[in-house]
């Protein structure tokens, strides 16, 4: 708990602290007159500037958050102080209040920098990578991702695929997902399906990319005719905007099915359920097979994810003691897609390679 905190909801004052609790705080600044929280409790907007003003005071309070001290919250401090201390007491409780307030958030924006920095970085590796093993004890649904907003693994391994399927260069990469339990390798499988449906749809007209698959050997020169005209009839009959034409839909359906299809059997997509004790935290290995870098994932209890590259020295020792072991772990087990649907030509090539 930091100081400013320590203050208002800790430290005695006579017998008792300044405020029982945050909510106590939240309250005194919504009744004390003068305060520009002030408002009566039938106002229509009271339960907003309420929740509102429980969410600020408890992110400015945080060890964890760096939020703005504003005006108002400095004139609603001083007016709480000058109800429940002595006149002698108010300026130097009020400076330290906002010292300490002032010092954290510097520390944080330094720290904020740095993550910046550090995601950044990641994700230049990552897309500069060839080889990519995902090791985590959650599952990773990667449905209804295009427009989450913060930082996101599975955005990043998402669009970090969309750039591999249609950048000229013909570089191969590899993704290889290592989970606990098979059934979180189906949910990785239905969710990227569900997230590549939904892009397709939304790029239904751009050729160049169907073009780029094609070229790639990832889809099949049938598809590909099929598509043509599927787009051709679309545009012919130029259903109203607010309707979805159900052959362009029933065509992406087919389509991701065969491009999944096509990039596990290619060994382009792999996961694995790996029940190996491996999950103490989940890690991101690039480019493993070779001199690669290893970054941890951490994640807070409000899900917002951050990452910390380890040092050479912990990468050579995961590589020598985990990576290699598992390429070789004999219990690993390879997790196809659709593996429920018989598929004849099915790539039978070894999984101890990759």
């Amino acid at each position: 708990m930091n100081d400013a905190s320590s203050i208002l909801l800790e430290q005695k004052f006579g017998d008792a602290p300044l405020f029982k609790s945050q909510q106590d705080l939240v309250n005194q600044f919504l009744t004390l007159e003068g305060s520009p929280y002030a408002l009566p409790a039938n106002d229509p907007n009271f339960l907003r500037i309420l929740n509102n003003l429980k969410a600020y005071i408890s992110q400015l309070l945080s060890d964890t958050v760096s939020r703005t001290v504003t005006d108002s919250f400095k004139i609603a401090l001083r007016l709480a102080l000058e109800k429940r201390l002595q006149q002698d007491e108010v300026g130097e409780i009020y400076n330290r209040i906002l010292d300490s307030l002032g010092k954290k958030n510097a520390t944080l924006t330094k720290t904020e920098r740095s993550v910046s920095a550090t995601k950044n970085t990641f994700k230049d590796e990552l897309s500069a990578a060839s080889y990519v093993s995902y090791v985590t004890a959650k599952p990773m649904d990667v449905d209804n991702i295009i427009n989450v907003g913060n930082f996101s693994i599975r955005k990043l391994f998402f669009n970090d695929l969309i750039e591999f399927l249609f950048r000229q260069s013909d570089k191969p990469k590899y993704y290889r997902f290592n989970f606990p339990l098979d059934t979180y390798c189906d949910i990785f499988w239905h969710g990227l399906e569900k997230t590549l449906n939904k892009y397709f749809n939304e790029h239904f007209a751009d050729r160049d990319k169907i073009d780029r698959l094609q070229n790639k050997n990832l889809i099949s020169k049938e598809t590909l005719l099929h598509y043509e005209e599927t787009l051709g009839n679309k545009q012919r009959d130029a259903l109203p905007a607010f309707m979805q034409d159900p052959r362009q839909l029933s065509f992406v359906h087919q389509l991701i099915r065969e491009l999944l299809t096509s990039l596990n059997q290619k060994r382009i997509i792999l996961t694995f359920e790996v029940k190996e004790p491996i999950y103490s935290m989940p890690l991101i290995g690039l480019n493993p097979n070779e001199d690669g870098r290893l970054y941890y994932l951490l994640e807070n209890d409000n899900k917002e994810q951050s990452l910390v590259n380890s040092s050479k020295e912990a990468f050579l020792i995961w590589r020598i003691f985990v990576w290699e072991k598992l390429k070789a772990d004999k219990r690993s087990k390879e997790i196809k897609f659709l593996r429920d649907v018989k598929d004849e030509s099915a790539d039978t090539e070894s999984v101890s390679e990759r």
